[in-house]
């Protein structure tokens, strides 16, 4: 597992490159290090049958329920 922080200013722009976009020559997301936004950004590499909700609720040791991630996103 990796991680870092980053920060950005537009919500609505991706923060992550997905493979396709690489295989068809798209740019990276642009990181602007005085926005006012701030992510955490993780790498994982998981097994079989192992799911990554899972490893990041014992990460965080935090509720992964969409209820509760609804109530932080209101808050």
């Amino acid at each position: 597992m990796t991680w870092s922080v980053m920060h950005y200013t537009d919500p609505d722009v991706p923060l992550a490159q997905a493979d396709e976009d690489k295989l068809l020559g798209f740019d990276p997301p642009v990181i602007d290090e005085q926005g006012k936004f701030m992510a955490v950004q993780i790498n994982l590499t998981l097994g079989t049958a192992s799911y990554a909700t899972m490893a990041l609720r014992e990460i965080t040791k935090t509720d992964t329920s969409s209820h509760y991630q609804t109530g932080l996103t209101n808050a």
